[in-house]
C-alpha cells in the first residue's frame, strides 16, 4: 500500500479492511518520514512498513 492511501483510510470513517501477513488489522497511526504504520492485530499493536499492508 501507498503511504497516501494509508492516510485515506486513516481519515475514513466508513470501515475498509485492511491486511497484515493475510490478518485483518486496524491502522492507529501513520509515520510519513519512516513510511510506517502502527497497527493493531487482534493480540498486539506492533509497527509495520506501509508498503506491506494491503487492502482487501
Amino acid at each position: 500500500m501507498k503511504y497516501k492511501r494509508a492516510k485515506e483510510i486513516l481519515e475514513n470513517t466508513g470501515n475498509i479492511t485492511v491486511l497484515y501477513n493475510g490478518e485483518s488489522i486496524w491502522i492507529e497511526n501513520i509515520d510519513p518520514k519512516t513510511s510506517t504504520a502502527l497497527i493493531t492485530t487482534f493480540d498486539e499493536e506492533v509497527i509495520v512498513p506501509i508498503k506491506e499492508l494491503y487492502e482487501h
